[in-house]
């Protein structure tokens, strides 16, 4: 049973008079078979002239059965008209018609019955064939002296309520009744007042009443208004609550301290709903605490594991902890000294028993605020390497010192989601947005103890710039979902995802972007942050891998499967495609870098995106994306060198034996190479119009020196060699020299 507002239930069981209507009342009673029975009030006898009134919504047969209704009716003469649905009487069932408690119809005092049975089966038949009697009833005028209304009943205790109601018309005077649902008028208890209020006293929890009201004017007095209302039991809502002693604290709360007997003590649900079970809030009691701590430590049990709201006298929430809540729940919000009002809820329509621990808690020390935070607020250009940022603090200068910080960020001032909770006064954020404007704050903590009003701070992340290195270590590194058709992204997720390069948790790539190329529906997008090219002629490079679904085995793409990279200029009103991998492509399992694209002729807002496409069910394969890199130098190998061997120091003709230079005279080569060389290749030939030798597949080069005189080097301290290889080559190089004369 629901309780209206003030926790207290209450119904109006009449209807008082408008513009100048009668109020009447239609009673059926008795006898068998009452959902046959059916009544209208029309204007002449046997149903006949205007229909004023029928039962139901007044359509023929309409929520037939036994009634007990007001009816507000014009004064005059009517015709209350008693239909049976089988024709064949009513049972035994009797009709009365009053007015002001007077009778002014009853069909004689007889059960309604034509005797004629005209029915032909369990419908309703014609109105004319299912008439059992009509009688004249004469509606008298209403009295002049109006009744009350909008009465309200407000409990003061569990046996005291304030009666109020607001008067008819301008009578100064009203006479009351009252006494346990379903008494006599005049056996209860009577008396007037010549306020609209009146106070009782001495009633009993529990128990439900009936009382009346009348308006008393000059000369005559008003028909009776009559409530219905029931008392609420010790401890049913905030006016009936009693005192509750928590236990000690550090007594502990592990053991049951408190069980209400929700399933038999008359509890009813008081309506006031708390945030921790919102509307879900049930049965419930409430008592009273005068604050001796700044906390309470709370642990719900078996049976019922209730949830408990603490609010001030007026009834506002302070602090909750919904059913079946964490063990040592801490609530708190309030000073000592303070009176309490303490809720303790069954969850929804249940009827159960409930325990319950409850401790007094004492709140640590509430810490003061981090500072000097950095990013300093309102800083722009904030470096994000890979979408990655790294924040700090200091721990506050005065009070106690923090046992942690919660970290806030967001993109949203005031809306700020939390990062979570560290000891530290450092934390990296991963995946920010490139040229994004965020929302952060740190809050002290102290145990459970929290830092209040700590403000919120703002930085500025630098838009993309050149080198632009994408590894997904951090997916999705600024990048950006997607999903629509060709040329179309739209929307912000996609089936891309983070995942081991080539499906290979040891592959030195590590992480990477993935997507699952196979289906019907497979049109996915991962789109780059925004970069300047404007500058110049740069380079992209990336590495690609295609496994089977799942597994590190080679795969090949579908005949209808594709991966395409698309470039856009407008923010994504056009894109053009640079290239694009398909069944044709070759594409490793364990990764191979593509062949550098050149970036020519671009303007400051770029943006690229991987697009993979399947419409077709056939081959499932993995595909991987990593070190997306922009640069404004070509990472692409040299496989030879572009520019001459630097110049060797000047020195004296006479101080230099030279072999193979075009600074000095060469002394005679006799052999070059050696027939016992091991070289693949010897080659001489020119870079930048520098002669030089050209060797390749080098295990040892031999040259031999005017052979039959040899050269004198017993003098020389240097020896000076200018040699290229290409990297990723190893350069060591040994030299040795025979005397062979």
């Amino acid at each position: 049973m629901k309780k209206i507002t003030l926790l207290f239930f209450a119904f109006i069981t009449s209807i008082w008079s408008v513009n100048a209507q009668s109020l009447i009342n239609i009673t059926t009673s008795g006898g068998s078979y009452g959902s046959e029975k059916w009544v209208s009030i029309t204007t002449e006898a046997d149903g006949a002239g205007t229909q004023v009134w029928g039962q139901g919504d007044g359509s023929y047969g309409n929520e037939a059965g036994l009634i007990n209704e007001d009816i507000s009716i014009a004064p005059g003469t009517y015709y209350v008209n008693c239909y049976d649905r089988y024709d064949d009487g009513w049972d035994g069932t009797l009709i009365a018609v009053t007015s002001s408690s007077n009778t002014i119809g009853d069909n004689g005092g007889v059960s309604p019955d034509d005797d004629n049975d005209e029915d032909t089966g369990s419908a309703w038949d014609t109105p004319a064939d299912e008439l059992e009697a009509s009688f004249v009833i004469v509606v008298p005028d209403p009295p002049s002296c109006s009744q009350v209304s909008g009465v309200t009943v407000a409990p003061v205790s569990g046996t005291d309520v304030t009666i109020a109601w607001t008067a008819g018309d301008s009578e100064t005077g009203w006479s009351y009744e009252y006494g346990v649902t379903g008494f006599t008028q005049g056996d209860g208890t009577s008396g007037t007042t010549s306020t609209t209020s009146v106070d009782i006293s001495g009633l009993t929890q529990g128990s439900v009443y009936d009382i009346y009201i009348q308006a008393n004017c000059t000369g005559e007095d008003s028909t009776w208004v009559m409530v219905t209302f029931t008392m609420p039991i010790e401890g049913d809502n905030i006016v009936t609550a009693v005192p509750i002693t928590p236990s000690a604290a550090g007594t502990g709360c592990d053991t049951v301290g408190f069980t209400l007997n929700f399933s038999s003590d008359g509890t009813t649900d008081s309506g006031l709903d708390g945030s921790c079970n919102n509307s879900n809030t049930g049965l419930d009691q409430f008592f009273t605490w005068t604050a001796t701590t700044d906390a309470l430590l709370f642990n719900d049990a078996q049976p019922g594991n209730p949830g408990i709201v603490v609010r001030d006298l007026a009834g506002n929430e302070i602090s909750c902890a919904e059913t079946f809540a964490a063990d040592d729940s801490i609530l708190s919000g309030w000073a000592i000294g303070d009176d309490l009002i303490i809720q303790i809820y069954d969850y929804g329509t249940s009827v159960s028993d409930v325990a319950f621990c409850l401790e007094e808690f004492s709140m640590p020390e509430t810490p003061n605020c981090a500072e000097n935070l950095s990013p300093t607020d309102g800083a722009t250009n904030v470096a994000i390497p890979q979408a990655v940022i790294s924040i700090s603090w200091d721990a506050p200068a005065t009070g106690v010192a923090p046992t942690g910080y919660e970290v806030f960020l967001g993109t949203t001032s005031g809306a700020l989601n939390s990062l979570g909770d560290t000891e530290a006064t450092t934390v990296s954020i991963t995946n920010l947005n490139y040229a994004t404007t965020y929302y952060w704050k740190v809050v002290s903590k102290n145990g459970i103890s929290v830092a209040a009003d700590c403000s919120e701070s703002s930085f500025t992340t630098q838009s993309a710039s050149v080198p632009f290195i994408s590894s997904f270590e951090n997916y999705p590194s600024g990048w950006f979902e997607a999903a629509g058709a060709y040329g179309s992204p739209a929307g912000t997720t996609s089936t891309f995802a983070q995942g081991d390069f080539g499906n290979d948790t040891e592959n030195a790539n590590g992480k990477s972007a993935k997507v699952n190329i196979y289906g019907t529906i497979t049109d996915e997008y991962l789109v780059s942050p925004i970069l300047d090219l404007s500058s110049g002629t740069h380079y992209l490079n990336f590495d690609l891998a295609l496994t089977a679904y799942n597994a590190t085995t080679a795969a090949t793409l579908g005949a209808d499967d594709y991966l395409a990279l698309l470039v856009t200029q407008d923010a994504g009103a056009t894109w053009q495609e640079l290239t694009r991998w398909d069944s044709d492509s070759t594409l490793g399992n364990t990764g191979d870098p593509i062949d550098e694209i050149e970036l020519t002729g671009y303007g400051a807002e770029v943006q690229f995106a991987f697009y993979a496409f399947s419409d077709t069910s056939n081959v499932d394969n993995d595909l991987f994306i990593d070190n997306f890199q922009i640069t404004a130098v070509s990472l692409a190998p040299v496989t030879e060198p572009t520019e001459a061997a630097p110049t060797p120091p000047a020195r004296a003709a006479a101080d230099v034996i030279s072999l193979f230079s075009d600074a000095y005279t060469d002394v005679t080569l006799t052999e070059l190479p050696t027939d016992w060389s091991d070289v693949t290749t010897f080659e001489a030939t020119t870079v930048a119009s520098d002669n030089v030798w050209k060797l390749s597949g080098l295990e040892f080069l031999g040259m031999v020196t005017n052979y039959d005189t040899g050269i004198d080097v017993s003098s020389m301290e240097k020896l000076h060699i200018d040699y290229w290889v290409p990297t990723g080559v190893e350069n060591e190089l040994l030299v040795k020299i025979v005397n062979t004369v």
